[in-house]
């Protein structure tokens, strides 16, 4: 068992340890660069395995860690001794020399309390971006024929985009149980009407458009060198939202599918 005394002293600033110490949940995701009498330099994204839980005869509150790329292997814990947190890798004491939190990730897991009651109940499954898909979101909840997702203001998000369910029930058809309900969508007979709706819902919600992204992306098309999707593809482009002329984190996803109709499916969230 470690001794707690013999932890070694962190390198990183000491508040904004206990900054981020204090932040973290289950499930949340922090990157850790550390040293050890072994090795240093180490960098390392974890997730976190067990919340603050109290331990020892000292009573001292510890986070428990698991590697992200090995979630099997040692377990890492964050300490807290009145006040002052401390990082160890098993039984071994070890200095942090910097530490972030994934805050992209960890919101995305934060439901507001009104979606937390409309998708009680339903089924939970993990999608992690369904390969571009939807980026940013982690998780589908599955009632019957229809699909939520959480977008990062912690809404609950109907997803109709035929060709991401198909996606879904390709890769966890077992696990949602019911068929394609291809029968609703939002549709659009061009292209560009449906970024344009996508760009009022952005604007609505009281978020500015960057011009320079909208023009990239949008109006060049991006990656795809063209906005609108052939028959059967998804085009996917991410534009950056802006308040009072400020940056923000949050970007605007747009998701185009080319339906067979010739029409266009939309997908858009702000993440």
């Amino acid at each position: 068992m470690i001794k707690l005394k013999n932890l070694l002293n962190e390198a990183v600033d000491k508040s904004k340890l206990k900054k981020i110490y204090d932040k973290l949940n289950k499930g949340d995701e922090v990157a850790i660069k550390y040293g050890s009498s072994v090795r240093s330099g180490n960098s390392v994204d974890f997730i976190v395995k067990k919340g603050k839980t109290t331990v020892g005869k000292a009573k001292v509150e510890r986070i428990t860690l698991v590697n992200k790329a090995n979630p099997k292997g040692v377990k890492y814990y964050l300490y807290n001794r009145n006040g002052n947190i401390s990082f160890a890798m098993g039984d071994m004491g070890a200095t942090i020399d910097d530490i972030q939190i994934n805050e992209s990730v960890n919101e995305a897991q934060k439901v507001n309390s009104t979606s937390k009651k409309f998708l009680k109940g339903m089924k939970k499954i993990k999608v992690k971006g369904l390969g571009g898909y939807m980026p940013g979101v982690d998780y589908v909840y599955v009632d019957g024929n229809k699909y939520y997702f959480v977008d990062f203001e912690g809404d609950h998000m109907e997803l109709k985009n035929t060709n991401t369910i198909k996606q879904l029930h390709k890769l966890h058809g077992s696990s949602l149980g019911e068929s394609v309900n291809e029968s609703k969508g939002t549709y659009f007979r061009t292209a560009s009407e449906a970024a344009d709706y996508a760009r009022s819902m952005a604007e609505k919600k009281g978020y500015e458009i960057d011009e320079d992204d909208w023009h990239s992306q949008i109006a060049l098309g991006g990656k795809y060198n063209r906005l609108r999707p052939g028959v059967g593809k998804t085009h996917s482009f991410i534009v950056q939202l802006l308040k009072n002329g400020k940056p923000q984190r949050k970007a605007l996803s747009i998701s185009l599918y080319g339906m067979g109709s010739g029409n266009y499916e939309l997908t858009t969230y702000i993440n």
